[in-house]
Parts: C-alpha cells; structure tokens; sequence
C-alpha cells in the first residue's frame, strides 16, 4: 500500500491589522424596523436592532447601550421599574440599566443562553418574563434571578405576559390565552370565545374593567377575566394588531399595514388614528408628557403626535437602519439597499441620502453592476435598473411576477444577467428588458444567492447548492462534503468557489464537485459566515455575530480583521471593496468601513521578515512530524501572546501559549499523540497581529 504524503511547505500569511486602524460606523443609512419603544422620564428609549436614545422628545437620536454585548441580536422588549430599566433581548435574555439605559449588565441568572425575551409585566413583588422560545419566565428579587413556570402552558412560544390584580396572563402565538392564579406555578387555558387565527396572540393589554387581546383576527375583550370573549373589531381594518397600548381612558392600537386605531369606550370600538403616516406597520407606542411616539416596521422607523394621535410627524432623525442587505459602487457612490429603500454616499459615508426615484419603497435585497448600469432585486416589484449610478430607477422586470417578483440575488456571466428569486432562476439576454424561466432542475425554488464563474452558474438554495454548465438551461444538486443548508453567500477566486452556508463555510477546488469545510482560523462563536467577497487574490467573509475575517488562499485559513467592528446584533449582511476600502452593510448598525490598506495581505518567505521591529512567526520543524514538533516566534516588543492549534474544522485543539511574554525569539514544543493524522493550522496573536501556518502530522 503507498502513502500519500502532502509537504506543505512554509508560507506566512500576515494580516497587516494597524494597532491604530480599525472598522468606523459610517453616518447611515437611516431607517429600519423599531421592535420596543419606553419613556424612562428622562429619555425615550428605541430597540431598532441596537438601542437608541433621545433626550429631546424624539428630535434627534443617538446609539445607546454599553454593555450590551455583539451576541445580542435585536432589542425586543423596554420596561421600567422604579427607576431601572429592563431590555429584552432576541438572543441574550434579560439586561438591566440604572442610568436611564447608558449602560447596561446582563440579569439573566436562571435563564438559558440565547434565550429571546419579547415581553415584561411585573407588580412590588414579582416580574414575569415572556420568550417566545421557552415559554414564562418569574423573578421574586427584583429581576436578580429568574425561573422557568410553564407548567400547563400548551404552547411555550409566549407574546406577551400580563400581571393583573392575583392572576397572571399568558398570550401565545398559536393557542390563545392562558392564566394562572398562584402567581405562574400553573396554567389554564382561558380561550372561550378566540377561534381560528383569533386565537394566534400578538399583544395583551388591560383596562380597568377588561382584557384586549390583539390578535390574527383584529381584537378580542374579555370583561370576566378570560372567561370568555368577544371579537371587538367594529371600525378596525386590519385583522393583525401587533400593539396594544391604554392611555388614560383611552386604547390605541398598532396594526400590520393599516397604522394606528384609537377606541374611547375600553376597545368596544375603533377608529383610525393615522393621518400623517407614511409607514402604517406599527410596532411600538410610548408617550412622553403631550407627546405619543409610535415605531415602525420600516421607513422612518418614528413618528411623533402632540395631539392625541390625530396627526403624525417623522420624528427619526439620527436612527440608523436596521437591516442592510447589499451595498455597491458606481461613478464614485456608494450605493446601499435597505429593509426600506436605497440610500447613497458620495463621500464616503459622512453623508448618506435617499436614492430612489422611481421605485417603489420596499426592502431591497440585492444590488448589481454591469457596465454602466446598476441592477436591483426588490421585495415583490422584480428587478429595477438605474443608468445614473442609483440617482434613478426604472423597472426591468417584464418576466418577474407572483413568487418571482421577490429577487434574492443578482449575477452576470458576461452574456446574461440572471435572478435568483422565490420562484427559482430567471435570466435575461436583453439588460434585464424580458426575463424567462431558467430552473430545470432545480427542486427548491427558493434561489438565496448566485455566482457567475468563467465556466459555471452557481446557485444557493435555502437547502443547499446547485451549478449549471449551459447558463441556467439545467441545473445539478451539489451535495459532496457540503451539507444541504442554508447558503447565504457564494464567492469564486483563483479557481476555487467558497459558499457561506449555516453550518460554515465550505470550499471546492473541483468546480463544485466536492467541498470541504474552510473554517479554520475562524471563531467558535463566528462560525456562520453570512457575506463572502473575492477582492483579488483575497476573500473577505463577514459573519452574523459582527466578525470579519480575510483569507490570501481562497479560505483554506482565515485571519480575523474585526478590530472596533463587535456591537450589538451587528451581523454582516454584505461586503464591498471601494474607494479604498472595505464596506460591511450590517443587519443592526448601518454600513461600516476600513481602509484596505490596514488589512491588506502580505506572503513571507519560509524565514519570515528578518526587520527587529517585526513580529514572526516561523514554520514548524520538523514538518510532517509524528508525533513531537517545534513553534518558534519573534516578538518584536513585550506582548500577551497566545498560540493556539486548530484542526481544519476551525476547533481548537491546543493552546500553548496564553500570556505576556518578553520581546525577543521564543520555542515552544508540541505534543501530537493524541491527534489523527491530517493537517492542522497553528496561530500566533500578539497585541493587534496575527500571523497562521499550517502543519501536517503523519503517521
């Protein structure tokens, strides 16, 4: 039997990472999805992803929340007691403030990681908590510590949670209401009355004689309790109401498409309350002495009423966009679309302004350059083309209707154009003027993403891959090594195509035939690359947790780049190389920068950079070895050093090194006896550098 044995010899990848560069958050773009809304006295407080704070009554905004750390995605609750705040979050529990929410610690003792918390009701005593993933959540010490109580709940996906006199209230997304006497040790369903979509809960609220339910199927009023109800929707046009919000002797409530409704007699009946809205997807109410404030799902996120909800105001400015879904360059703009529009800079992101003559306002997921034109994929409109950088836009989407109308993605192999929409591939030979069907063989119309290489379409599905030889005409699953998950990204260079999946990312040096995980070097807790971009000789991934990575061999290891970017939630959405930088449109924070020129890739020599002021990190010897070898490394100045070891699933199996060392050359000896044999990547990182190689044991 022969051995196969593959020699890699000793090249140093150097991300260049300048102790005094680092990512900066442009001023924009503006705009995004509100989810909580509270008016603390001194401030009002908005969740758009991350936290806002306005100190004059909603004229102007600023970023808030120290100590809210990049694990949270999205704010999903505000409530205050006494004089603490509490924060809900999507992803990290339970967060309390004491300065009027500046800064933040987490209060989430008793509860799960990645626990989403939606809702808060508490009295002197007790604080209910409500997850739409785990169900009812009490604390009996002031939010300290918390505990599971969802004995007889039927459905552990909790909206919201009302505390009301002995009893307690428990509204869930699909099987009504559920109350409970003895403070949440048990529950029982109290639906009588809540049929069909009426009993799928999306807001609880209370007056002094009733409960109101918002539901699916507009609003139910209970006056026994939860006993039994009574649909209570004379005047209300819109069957979903997201926010129920009392107001003195006075309820107004937030709906999905139809704005904001006012009842004056405990919510028997409604009247519309939105003259003035330009967004009617409401999701937050508060009120502030004379003034109300509702957030928006989308578009100006907040608007303000000094008159009882009677007329409306953009009262927004300073709040930046939420979701961002791809970003792109022509005639020196930046061009970036949004969950409501696009938006551009000309000077590099100090300004950011609207974009969007002539095309309808919808979330945008996609942008394109070809020549001189700029293509872009929208929510239910197709596809649009703009001939004057993004400054106006025409539609181009004679072809694209039904599920098609919604453009996930764009590509363009030199001949044609095509997208990726939710009702598979189409592809145009005239710019975009007529689009047909090209999805033969395709078994998920769900198309996600698309690349174009020199001999192949690629597209992402939201279960796996699939490539085309004859530009869309057939297409074949790919499925060799790569799982059938989610791809979020697709990127080609030097010949090899990398795919950014749920699980990771993977890569194929075989045109698509086979894949192999490329994580390594990559962070545990960044493992799902969401944005992939070939800059040259270079692949950028940004990740859904706010890292950013740079690899110089097509992603067989990847250096992090991340330096000032981790914020809340601040996930990568999309990744562009222009004007002399590197852009990242973000789910939560805007679009943010770095220059190039801080992470630009230097390739050493097997000897590394002999300068004294250099740090270096040598080739392993011996190299294959079996089972003992040697690091060596050179600090230029004193530094906390680790070296650590990874197998090439990015898992760390060692770590050598975890501490300040003196400046000068170093040794360190490694023991392999308890590994199988293959290759491994071993990284050294001190202050603001990193250096990786690669090592093989054979046995």
């Amino acid at each position: 039997m022969k051995t196969r044995v593959l020699l890699l010899l000793g090249v140093t990848l150097v991300a260049v990472g300048q102790t005094s560069g680092q990512w900066v958050q442009t001023s924009g773009p503006e705009g995004g999805f509100a989810s909580a809304l509270l008016n603390t006295g001194q401030s009002i407080l908005l969740g758009v992803g991350t936290l806002n704070r306005s100190t004059d009554d909603g004229a102007t905004w600023v970023p808030n929340g120290t100590g809210l750390g990049p694990q949270i995605r999205g704010i999903a609750a505000l409530a205050m007691k006494g004089s603490v705040v509490f924060c809900g979050t999507g992803s990290d529990g339970i967060h309390r403030s004491t300065d009027d929410g500046i800064t933040w610690q987490r209060s989430s003792t008793g509860i799960e990681a990645e626990v989403d918390i939606g809702d808060f009701s508490f009295n002197d005593s007790v604080m209910f908590a409500a997850s739409e993933s785990r169900g009812v959540y009490r604390s009996t010490d002031n939010g300290n510590s918390w505990a599971q109580v969802n004995d007889g709940l039927a459905d552990t996906i909790v909206v919201a949670v009302l505390l009301r006199g002995v009893d307690v209230y428990a509204a869930t997304w699909d099987s009504g209401v559920f109350r409970s006497n003895n403070i949440g040790a048990n529950w029982s369903p109290v639906n009588a009355g809540l049929v069909g979509d009426g009993l799928r809960l999306l807001s609880l609220a209370g007056t002094s004689t009733s409960l109101i339910a918002g539901t699916r199927d507009g609003v139910y009023r209970s006056t026994n309790g939860g006993a039994s109800w009574r649909k209570a929707t004379s005047g209300l046009t819109s069957g979903s109401v997201y926010v129920l919000f009392p107001n003195g002797s006075e309820i107004f409530g937030g709906t999905l498409g139809s704005g904001v409704y006012r009842s004056t007699d405990d919510g028997v009946n409604w009247d519309t309350a939105s003259t003035g809205l330009d967004n009617r997807n409401i999701r937050g109410i508060a009120v502030k002495s004379n003034s109300m404030f509702v957030g928006t799902y989308g578009g100006r996120v907040v608007y303000k009423s000094t008159n009882g909800g009677t007329r409306w105001t953009p009262s927004g400015k300073g709040i930046v966009s939420s979701l961002n879904y791809a970003i792109a360059t022509l005639g020196g703009r930046v061009i970036a679309a949004t969950v409501e529009g696009i938006h551009a800079t000309t000077d590099n992101g100090d300004a950011w302004t609207r974009s969007d003559s002539g095309f309808v306002r919808q979330p945008s997921y996609s942008l394109l350059v070809r020549g001189g034109d700029v293509y872009l994929g929208s929510t239910g409109y197709g596809v649009y083309r703009s001939s004057d950088s993004g400054v106006s836009w025409t539609p181009a989407n004679a072809g694209l209707s039904g599920s098609a109308g919604t453009v996930w993605a764009l590509a363009d192999d030199g001949t044609a154009l095509y997208a990726g929409t939710s009702g598979g591939v189409y592809r145009s030979t005239n710019s975009g003027e007529i689009w047909l069907p090209a999805k033969n063989g395709l078994t998920d119309s769900l198309i996600i993403s698309l690349l174009a290489t020199s001999n192949a379409l690629f597209a992402g599905t939201a279960r796996g891959l699939y490539r085309s030889t004859n530009q869309g005409a057939a297409w074949t699953a790919l499925g060799s090594g790569a799982p059938a998950h989610y791809v979020y990204s697709l990127a080609s260079t030097n010949s090899v195509v990398l795919a950014a999946m749920t699980s990771g990312a993977y890569r194929s040096t075989d045109n698509g035939e086979s894949w192999m995980p490329a994580m390594a070097g990559i962070a545990p807790e960044a493992r799902n690359p969401s944005a992939l971009l070939a800059h040259g000789s270079n692949v950028f991934a940004g990740t859904g947790v706010g890292r950013a990575y740079i690899s110089t061999d097509a992603g067989a290891i990847w250096t992090d780049i991340s330096s000032g970017l981790l914020k809340p939630g601040i996930g990568i959405r999309c990744l562009l190389a222009a004007n002399g930088y590197l852009w990242a449109a973000t789910s939560s924070s805007g679009v943010w920068k770095r220059k190039l020129s801080e992470v630009v890739v230097a390739v050493r020599g097997q000897d590394g950079d002999q300068r004294p002021d250099c740090l270096a990190l040598f080739q392993n010897y011996p190299n294959p070895f079996n089972p003992t070898t040697t690091f060596r490394y050179r600090l230029p100045n004193r530094s906390h050093v680790t070296l650590t070891v990874y197998n090439t699933l990015g898992q760390q199996v060692a770590r050598l090194v975890n501490g300040d060392m003196e400046a000068g050359y170093h040794e360190v000896k490694f023991e392999g006896s308890g590994l199988s044999s293959g290759v491994y990547f071993y990284r050294l990182r001190a202050a603001d550098l990193v250096e990786t190689k690669r090592l093989l044991l054979l046995r």
